[in-house]
Order: structure tokens, then C-alpha cells, then sequence
């Protein structure tokens, strides 16, 4: 070879580039361009890196990168909680102040922890997803005994079917998310606090001229109406205000009234009035917004267990597995499955006799007469389940609203606010159970966040299966191009597995609401005590609270100057039902009214169902390879019209296709 030669062969300058740096071939002084190897290299990394991240494996790296996110800033906040907050028993403070401006930052927080929780979720059933989606082997291992696995749906049964490390995995990954659900909405928690007070009541003005000299020092007192008045040293709890004097209106008292009245105790003083003023000592509020380091530990080790499994999953595990009904279409069009061969008819509904029991096969005929609704793609199991699982979330709520209207009678009138302490909206778990330990109580008030995860997992199910009927349907209508997770040139990819953004989206939004909803209906209930600025600390390890409006007294058990036990609010829970009815209703709406067009039989998430349609023949009564069609447009109808008696072929094509005929005959034994 000569110079010339070998130079010919090199790659020839582009000058209509700007060379960033030149290499010299040995066999040549001409300089070749950098650049454009550069941009071939860096093109070829690109595009390696979006198809090893392409299809099923892009969302993926999302629950993964959620996952991370949500670890780094649950990691932050334990830094900055050990590190500028103080905590003390595993507990840091984050603020102390006004009450109102607490209460405030509880909301934002429990809106953003529900939130962050509500993202591991949906990333979690994703991953979940992924890993119950069976392999070719594993369905046609399935199929060989006559039993059908789950395809673009989320599944249990397929569990007893796929490789057990993938089964084990979806199990933990599962377990990794108890504790989040159990836990995370009570890693940040309000503490109000309460002044035990004395309140004296007098129709003598002298009786007040001895706090003369400090009446007119702001700091100190409050000079407050009898509205005022009545409205602070009649609450609750008096976090405001300490010690108070209230000079009665004279022509409001009778001959055989006391003249000097003396009221005490940490709330609902039961002042009647009517005062010209009332003087009362000024206190700095002691509301606090909390953070338990335990709960937070145990949050962050679910959390690094999960990222762990995700990652795992995206790195690991190689195999090629039926993610989308498109994944499914392309398998059985490039290998037949011989088991469901003649029963291109083959529906949910008649799967038991035309395929399970092949001997009670018979010919069958096309008769779909109307549009199967939106609720035929999901099994009547699913539909029961979903239905007891919203029965035991709803019915208990409404009956506990009842029962507390019910109890309270006349105090009825009053509800109780947004995750609002009242005594009279609240009980206490440790005298049932014995202990201090606040998580116990941790794990009631979470367990119907619990409850709430499951329901959204259910309905997403249940939408991921209409979903998937929709797109199974839509093959009778036009070409479409297969929507696969690894695709070739003229598929299309998808980064969610059968739930689009459109309609995944707003049911993450309605979790996040409900969620926030149920964590403002039932929710830890903490009430520190103090006296003359110091924390009370009960001999017996009781404090006693009232007499209330209605005679009545409370005792509270508490540890040091804290009493800690479960709070609820009849409002939230109202608003929580409330929610959980909008999402049953949206769902039933659109499952009895919504319509699928006239197309392949009911069931396309079940693999057999898939299998069937996906025997390719033509009018020459030859099978045709489907291995050459798989990246076409394809299209569901009758390759071999049939008549009413004559056996014809439905299956899918990338030719055109004709409409079934009502009441011809299409899979029997002479099929091909």
C-alpha cells in the first residue's frame, strides 16, 4: 500500500468545521479533524446511553432518581436537626413561638411530607410492576399447564410464576415501603403548651390598684374586653396569658353573689362575665414544631433499603420481560404459542372452556353486538376487592363521626378544626397499652395512612387495566405502531408501563390530597404544662384538666411535662370521605360510561388472550411470520372473513383488514 493509499483511507478534513484539536497519522503530514471524532464518539455514547435507559428502564432511573432525592433530603434535615435544633430523648425542636405561626408551618411540612411520600409510592408500584411482569419462558411455562399470567397490569398471582429472585425483591420492595407508610407523616409534629393560671374575679377597683405599677407596662400586662377575656381564659388551653384580674360590671350582680370570685387551672376557666376589663399577665406562646430523630432514622433505612432494590433492578436484572401488552404482541407474532392456537376468539370470559379444557372447545362465532364498557378489562376480582378495601376505609370514618356527634350531644354543634388539639377530640393510647414510648401511638395514628396507600394502589390498578383494555381495543380502529420497552426503528417507546402521564398524574394528586387530608384527621396530640414558666411535672403523673363547660374532668397521663396521645378532627374526616368518594365516584364513572371500541375479544391483559390473537394468517390459509411484521403498523380484524358456515381467521396484520361479521364463524379446529 502506498502513501497515497493509505492516505485515501484516512478520514478527509471538513472545512466547514472549526477544528478544536488535529491528530497526524504517521503515514501522513495532513492533520485530520478532531472534532468530527469527537462528535461520532460523544453521538455513539448518547445514543448508547438513551437505549440502555430507553423503554421501561427511563422510568426506572426516574423511581430511582426520586428515590434518591427524597434520601438526600431526609438526610439533611436529620443533619441540620442534630446540628442546630437540640434535640433532646431523640426529639429536636425546629421552632418555638406563636402558636398560629406553627400550625402554619405543620401544613406546609405535612403537605411536603405527603407529597415525598406519595412519589416513593408511585415509583415503588412502578418498579413492582416491572418486576411481575413475566419473561417469554415464564409464560410459556405457564401456558404449558394451562394457566394465563398478567401482562401490563400490576399482579400478585404472576408472583407464584416468575423467578423467584425477582418475586423476593418485590417482596422486600414492598416491605420497604411499611415504614414510610406507618412513620413518615409523624417525623414532624406540633406541641402546644398551656399556663396554669389563677383568674380572679372583683367588683372592687382597689383590688386591682395594687398591680398599679406595672398595669401601664405593656410588656408586662394586657389590658383585654370582656370579649377578649371570655374568648383567651375560656379556651382550651392558655398559652397567651398567665395570671389575670377582671373587675365585674356592677349592675350585673345580684345582692347574694360573691363579690370576690377566684377561678384556676390550665383551660376552660368557665368565666360567665359580663367585666368592664380584664388585666392580664403577658406570656411568650410555647408551641412547638418538632422532629423525632428515631422515626426519621427508621424512615432513612427503608429509604436506603428501597434505593438499593431500585437500583438493583435497573442495573441487574437483564431480562427481557413483557412489561406492555406491545412487549407481548411482538413476542407471540415472532414465536407462536401452539397452546392457543385455533382460538383467535379467546376472550376472560371464555378462556376456562375454549383454552383451559381444550375437549369442551367448540367453534365459535362473533357476537359482539355493543361496545364493552370500560370496567369489562378488569377482573371481577379486582372490582370486589377494591370495593371491601373502600367500604372498610369509608364506613369506619363516618361511623366514628357519628358516634362523636352521638356522645357529645350538645357540645356537637362545635367541630374541631384541621389537626386542632382538643381534649374533647382526643384519647390516649398508653393507658390501654402501658408504656411511654410515643411510637406505638406513632403506629395507630399512621395506620390508616396504610389503609390510604393501599387504596391508591388498587385504583391505579384498576385504571392501568381500563388503560391497557383502551389500547387493546384500539388496534380494531387503525394501524398503530407497537408501544414496546426496547424498541427497534418503528416502534414506539414508553417511559410508563400502561398509565399515562394524563391519567397518572392526576390520581397521584388525588393520593397526595387524601393523604395530607388523613393525616389532619387523625394525628399525634402533644400538650406540654407549665406553671409560673416552668415545666409541671405531676407527682402522681396525672394531670387533671377542667371542670369543663359541662362539669366534666379530664385526666391526662404524662411523661415529664409532656402528655402524648391521639388527637382527631371531625372536619378532616369529613373531608377525607369526601375525597375517597370523588375518587370511587370519578372511577366508577369511568368505568360504566367509558366504551372500547368493537375489537379484539375482552382481556388484553391476560397472556393467553394475547397469545391467541397473535397467530398471523393469510387468505391462503398459510401462517404468515409474524417475525416480519412486529415493527409495522399493525391492525386487528379478519384476515379470513368468515361466514356463518365457514371457519375465517381474525389476527393481527400489518395488511389491511376486514370487520368481523356479527354471528360468523372464526376459531374452530379446521382453522389452518
Amino acid at each position: 500500500m502506498g502513501e497515497s493509499d493509505a492516505h485515501s483511507l484516512l478520514p478527509q478534513p471538513d472545512h466547514s468545521s472549526i477544528e478544536l484539536a488535529s491528530f497526524t497519522n504517521q503515514d501522513s503530514d495532513k492533520k485530520v479533524p478532531w472534532k468530527r471524532i469527537q462528535g461520532s464518539s460523544s453521538g455513539l455514547w448518547r445514543k448508547s446511553q438513551r437505549e440502555r435507559f430507553s423503554g421501561w428502564r427511563g422510568g426506572a432511573l426516574t423511581s430511582a432518581i426520586i428515590c434518591a432525592v427524597v434520601l438526600l433530603i431526609n438526610i439533611l434535615l436529620i443533619i441540620i436537626s442534630v446540628a442546630s435544633w437540640n434535640p433532646v430523648d431523640w426529639i429536636a425542636t425546629a421552632y418555638t413561638g406563636d402558636c398560629s405561626v406553627a400550625a402554619r408551618q405543620l401544613t406546609v411540612a405535612h403537605l411536603f411530607i405527603n407529597f415525598l411520600g406519595s412519589l416513593l409510592l408511585g415509583a415503588s408500584n412502578y418498579c413492582m410492576q416491572r418486576l411481575v411482569a413475566p419473561t417469554r419462558k415464564e409464560v410459556d411455562s405457564a401456558h404449558a399447564k394451562r394457566k394465563s399470567l398478567d401482562v401490563g397490569v400490576p399482579s400478585i398471582r404472576n408472583l407464584f410464576s416468575i423467578a423467584p429472585l425477582r418475586a423476593w425483591i418485590w417482596v422486600f420492595l414492598g416491605l420497604s415501603s411499611v415504614p414510610l407508610h406507618f412513620m413518615y407523616n409523624s417525623i414532624i409534629f406540633g406541641t402546644i403548651s398551656s399556663n396554669y393560671v389563677t383568674f380572679n374575679h372583683t367588683i372592687f377597683p382597689q383590688a386591682i390598684d395594687a398591680l398599679a405599677h406595672d398595669i401601664w407596662d405593656r410588656d408586662k400586662y394586657a389590658n383585654l374586653t370582656n370579649d377578649e377575656c371570655l374568648r383567651n381564659y375560656n379556651s382550651q388551653f392558655i398559652s397567651k396569658f398567665g395570671f389575670g384580674w377582671a373587675l365585674l360590671e356592677t349592675n350585673n350582680v345580684s345582692d347574694n353573689q360573691e363579690w370576690h370570685l377566684e377561678n384556676s387551672g390550665f383551660g376552660d376557666l368557665n368565666l360567665t362575665g359580663p367585666y368592664s376589663y380584664c388585666i392580664s399577665e403577658i406570656k411568650q406562646p410555647r408551641c412547638e414544631v418538632q422532629f423525632s430523630l428515631l422515626i426519621m432514622a427508621i424512615v432513612i433505612i427503608s429509604n436506603c433499603i428501597k434505593l438499593f432494590l431500585i437500583i438493583f433492578i435497573l442495573t441487574r436484572l437483564n431480562e427481557e420481560t413483557l412489561v406492555t401488552i406491545g412487549d407481548a404482541i411482538q413476542s407471540f407474532l415472532q414465536s407462536p404459542d401452539p397452546t392457543t392456537k385455533d382460538c383467535c376468539l379467546l376472550s376472560r370470559y371464555n378462556i376456562v372452556d375454549q383454552w383451559q379444557r381444550p375437549g369442551r372447545r367448540t367453534v365459535q362465532r362473533w357476537n359482539q353486538v355493543i361496545s364493552p364498557l370500560w370496567h369489562t378489562a378488569c377482573t371481577s376480582r379486582r372490582w370486589i376487592v377494591s370495593s371491601i378495601l373502600t367500604f372498610f376505609a369509608v364506613v369506619p370514618a363516618t361511623m366514628l363521626i357519628i358516634l362523636d356527634r352521638l356522645w357529645r350531644g350538645e357540645r356537637s354543634k362545635a367541630w374541631n378544626g384541621f389537626g386542632r388539639v382538643s381534649t374533647s377530640h382526643m384519647f390516649d393510647l398508653k393507658l390501654a397499652l402501658g408504656g411511654t414510648s410515643m411510637i406505638p401511638t406513632v403506629l395507630v395514628v399512621n395506620s390508616p395512612q396504610v389503609v390510604m396507600s393501599f387504596l391508591y394502589l388498587l385504583y391505579n390498578g384498576l385504571f392501568t387495566g381500563m388503560l391497557a383494555g383502551h389500547e387493546w381495543s384500539s388496534f380494531a380502529t387503525k394501524h398503530r405502531l407497537l408501544r414496546v420497552t426496547s424498541p427497534v426503528p418503528g416502534q414506539r417507546s414508553t417511559h410508563f408501563l400502561q398509565l399515562p402521564y394524563k391519567w397518572g398524574l392526576p390520581l397521584l394528586a388525588g393520593s397526595i390530597l387524601l393523604h395530607w387530608f388523613v393525616s389532619q384527621s387523625i394525628f399525634l396530640a402533644r400538650i406540654s404544662f407549665y406553671v409560673s414558666d416552668e415545666p409541671y411535672q405531676p407527682e402522681r403523673g396525672f394531670i387533671e384538666l377542667g371542670p369543663n363547660r359541662d362539669r366534666s374532668t379530664k385526666l391526662l397521663p404524662v411523661r415529664g411535662n409532656v402528655f402524648t396521645g391521639i388527637g382527631f378532627s371531625d372536619i378532616a374526616l369529613v373531608a377525607s370521605i369526601a375525597c375517597a368518594i370523588l375518587l370511587i365516584v370519578v372511577c366508577r364513572l369511568v368505568a360504566g360510561l367509558l366504551t372500547f371500541a368493537k375489537g379484539p375479544p375482552v382481556g388484553g391483559t391476560s397472556s393467553a388472550v394475547i397469545s391467541a390473537a397473535c397467530h398471523t394468517m393469510t387468505g391462503d390459509d398459510q401462517a404468515r411470520e409474524g417475525d416480519d411484521i412486529f415493527d409495522k403498523p399493525l391492525k386487528w380484524g379478519a384476515t379470513i372473513q368468515g361466514r356463518p358456515d365457514r371457519i375465517g381467521h381474525l389476527c393481527f396484520s400489518d395488511m389491511e383488514v376486514e370487520k368481523p361479521g356479527l354471528g360468523y364463524l372464526y376459531a374452530g379446529a379446521n382453522n389452518g
